[in-house]
This record gives structure tokens, C-alpha cells and sequence, in this order.
């Protein structure tokens, strides 16, 4: 595709595929083939072409691929934004995957669903398939969105954008319910220029069995900004699960977090994985909270912050819980044990009612 990593076989004898290319430059002679008595309004097949856009209502194709793209042999007088209400590739086989490519921005207003089974009931036999997003500008989620893949192993979700992503009021997932250990379930993967994820948005990725759960990682050019008391960036370890959680990574030049909570989480026996957050400048207020948290048999993972300036500031607006950097042993029958709190900065501020700490309640030790 656009950006030279992604690649798509397509291949309709083997799956069922829906394949739309707008505004290219590929194709023959223009005309229709066969009959037409069945057309009520005849196409004009010699008309001009205005735009490379694509707009979808509702696409629902079971188990099979969608391939959505304006960037295959482009006409360049052309621009073209992609706009998505609804795309349902899920299948109890497996999630069929989707594939979104644009030489604009790309705009979700709904849902794009493929996952392995039903996410209504949790009821999944098969493994979620691929998401990838790839625009040359703006990549929009909008307020309600779920873009999901779960299933007994979800699949990658990748947002990539040369331009800014917005996430608002929105919900990406990937859970793993396999039994099977030794497994891994897919990442969450964020490229931009700049970041924004707002009103009460929730990232994670999750293991309920044996597989550990996938990444979230976050590759920011300049500015992230987490906004919202129910704005959640996680990764899971759930109860009685045995795998592994995954790893939390932020790389920005600026992140500024007022009231979301990055966290990494074990409830069960498996481990929670590591938070690292590499910045130049890096805020954290308003009750915002980064956690890494043992519950149970599972140890917690390291928190490590690398930036120059580090600023950790004040409480929630009702001052119940303070903004801070936490490692812990939560619950007092967790045995497992907290991990490594480390920050390598030049400027550490922390000030009004916030906190920095590594503590158990439990059995384990802290970090």
C-alpha cells in the first residue's frame, strides 16, 4: 500500500472480496459489457471524474476481505477522502480483514467490526482479523465509534496518518480468549504527526485465557494529548488468565495527559506488561494517572518515564484521587510482586496533591 510496508493479497477464488478503487488512472476502455435491460437509469460512462472520493454506508461481508483505496495508480488531478459508516467483516471461522488506504483523510463514523465470533455475547471461535488505516491527512474516529478484532486471538489494528488522528468518545479493542498458551494476540499500533484521544475514549488490548495480550504503541511525531476521566489507554491481564499482559509505548515530543489513565493491569495469573513513555516534555494533571497493578498472582511490570521535563500535577476536580505515577501490589491477597518506578529527566516537578510511588497492599513486594 501507500506507506511501502503493507501488503494485500486479494485473491476472490479463496474468500470473498469486496475491492473499490476510486480515482485511479488503471482501467480500460470505459463502457458497459452485456445487457442493460435491467438498468433503470442508464450510467454515463463518459462522464469526467470530480473526485477520488469514497463513501460507505454499510458494508457486511462475513469472513472476507474489504479493500477500500483512492492510492492505486492515482489520477493526481484528483482528491479523495475516504468516509466509513459501517464495515462488519466477522465470522466464527475468523474475521475476514480490512483495509483502508487514502490519498486524503479518512473518517469513521461507526463501526468497523472483525472479529472472530459474536462481541455482543463474547461467544468467539475464530481469530479476529487485520485492521490497517493509512491516510496522507486526517484520520477521524468519531464520538460511538467501536473498531474491534477480537477473538480467540485478535488480530493488529494500525492507524497510520502522515497527518493528525483524532479519537473521540470512541472504543478500540483486541481481546484474546484462547486457551491455548504460548500465543499472542495482536497490537494496537498509532502512527501520526499529532495524537488526540478525548471524551471518554478506551484503548486496550486484553488476554481472558492462556495467549498474552498484544501492544499498544503510539509513534507520535509532535504533540499526544489523552483528555477525559473516562479516557482509558490499557492492557489487561483478566481474571484466572495465565498469559501475559503486553507493553504500553509512547514515543512524542509532547504528552500531555489531564485526566486519562494509562495503565497496565493484571487480574490474573499471568503478568502485567511495562509502561514506557519516552518525551521531551511530559505533563500529567488534572487526576491523571499512569498504573501499572498486580491484583493477583501476576507481578506488575516497570513504569519508566524518559523525558527532560517531567510535571505531575494536582488532584481531580472533586480532589478524591491524586494525579501520580503508581506501581502496586493493589489487593491484599495479591502475592504478586510491584516492578521498577524509574524517571530519568533533567526538570521533575510534582506539586498541589500529587503523588509518585511504588507500595503494596498485599503480600508481594513493591518495586
Amino acid at each position: 500500500l501507500s506507506d511501502g510496508e503493507t501488503v494485500v493479497d486479494i485473491d476472490g477464488s479463496t474468500e470473498p472480496t469486496l475491492d473499490i478503487r476510486a480515482g485511479t488512472t488503471a482501467f480500460g476502455q470505459p463502457g458497459i459489457i452485456g445487457s442493460t435491460d435491467s438498468l433503470s437509469n442508464f450510467p454515463d460512462t463518459e462522464g469526467i471524474a470530480t473526485s477520488a472520493d469514497i463513501n460507505i454506508q454499510n458494508i457486511t461481508n462475513n469472513g472476507g476481505l474489504v479493500f477500500l483505496t483512492n492510492q492505486n495508480q492515482p489520477n493526481s488531478n484528483l482528491s479523495g477522502e475516504i468516509t466509513i459508516g459501517s464495515i462488519d467483516t466477522s465470522s466464527n471461522l475468523g474475521g475476514g480483514n480490512v483495509f483502508i488506504d487514502s490519498r486524503d483523510g479518512i473518517t469513521v463514523n461507526s463501526l468497523i467490526n472483525v472479529s472472530g465470533g459474536d462481541i455482543a455475547n463474547f461467544d468467539f471461535s475464530g481469530n479476529g482479523g487485520k485492521i490497517s488505516l493509512l491516510a496522507n491527512h486526517e484520520i477521524i474516529i468519531n464520538s460511538g465509534s467501536l473498531i474491534s478484532s477480537s477473538g480467540l486471538l485478535g488480530g493488529n489494528i494500525n492507524l497510520k496518518s502522515k497527518g493528525d488522528i483524532f479519537i473521540t468518545g470512541s472504543t478500540i479493542q483486541n481481546a484474546s480468549f484462547t486457551t491455548s498458551p504460548r500465543m499472542t494476540g495482536g497490537d494496537i499500533n498509532i502512527t501520526a504527526n499529532t495524537l488526540s484521544i478525548a471524551e471518554d475514549s478506551r484503548l486496550f488490548t486484553t488476554t481472558f485465557g492462556g495467549a498474552n495480550s498484544g501492544n499498544i504503541i503510539f509513534n507520535v511525531n509532535e504533540t499526544t494529548s489523552l483528555e477525559g476521566f473516562n479516557t482509558f489507554i490499557i492492557t489487561q491481564v483478566q481474571p484466572k488468565a495465565i498469559g501475559n499482559g503486553g507493553d504500553l509505548r509512547i514515543e512524542t515530543q509532547n504528552l500531555f495527559i489531564d485526566e486519562a489513565v494509562i495503565g497496565v493491569d493484571t487480574y490474573g495469573n499471568g503478568n502485567a506488561g511495562d509502561v514506557t513513555i519516552k518525551a521531551e516534555q511530559f505533563r500529567i494533571s488534572q487526576g491523571g494517572q499512569i498504573n501499572t497493578r498486580t491484583f493477583s498472582n501476576g507481578n506488575t511490570g516497570n513504569l519508566t518515564v524518559e523525558s527532560q521535563s517531567v510535571e505531575v500535577i494536582g488532584r481531580t476536580f472533586d480532589n478524591s484521587n491524586p494525579t501520580g505515577l503508581f506501581v502496586r501490589v493493589e489487593a491484599q491477597e495479591a502475592i504478586g510482586n510491584g516492578g521498577d518506578l524509574t524517571i530519568k529527566t533533567e526538570n521533575l516537578l510534582v506539586a498541589e496533591g500529587a503523588k509518585i510511588s511504588a507500595t503494596t497492599f498485599g503480600v508481594g513486594n513493591a518495586g
